[in-house]
């Protein structure tokens, strides 16, 4: 398999650039000491992840990362970076590779000196766009807590429609738009 990290994957938007991180990159991240940052030539704004985050990182992300069969880049954080302001601004997971229906759920967040910007919309939408380059993905699936909303605000700012509630969640959707 070619290894995906090696093409330089680079989404971007007017003002962001957005990349999946490498094994090494992802342990950096993990670490919130300023050392992702350094390595990228960012401005090194403080960071911390939440640990139920960080659990899911280390304990699960990071060593399907390691030993995965499956496209890696569905197996990592990928990171949205401001170009002007040189700093991290948000993230995004693919919370694993495609199901058999085409659905791909994706989990994200701003970073909190970032938030109210419309960088998480900007963001979802390029990972969405680039999510249904792939011809087996024809849903993207996001979960929100029905308090959170600044999550729901950047979903419906990206047309995605509620479609269920499940344990405590309200699980969201959006569909592959057709081609003319």
């Amino acid at each position: 398999m070619i290894d995906p990290f090696q093409k330089n994957i680079v989404l971007e938007t007017e003002r962001l650039k957005i990349f999946p991180l490498t094994a090494s990159q992802l342990r950096k991240y993990l670490a919130c000491d300023g050392s992702l940052e350094a390595s990228l030539g960012l401005e090194p704004f403080p960071r911390e992840i939440e640990d139920s985050l960080s659990e899911v990182i280390r304990d699960i992300i990071l060593p399907e990362l390691l030993t995965s069969s499956y496209n890696p880049l569905y197996r990592t954080v990928w990171i949205a970076t401001d170009k002007q302001q040189a700093a991290l601004v948000a993230s995004f997971i693919f919370k694993g590779p495609p199901n058999r229906r085409g659905e791909v759920e994706v989990g994200y967040g701003t970073e909190p000196r970032f938030r109210r910007q419309g960088y998480m919309t900007e963001t979802l939408s390029a990972a969405m766009n680039w999510a249904y380059s792939r011809p087996q993905i024809q849903f993207v699936i996001a979960e929100t807590d029905p308090a959170n909303f600044s999550s729901m605000k950047v979903l419906t700012n990206n047309h995605f429609e509620k479609i269920a509630e499940r344990d405590g969640f309200w699980v969201w959707r959006h569909q592959k738009p057709t081609r003319p």
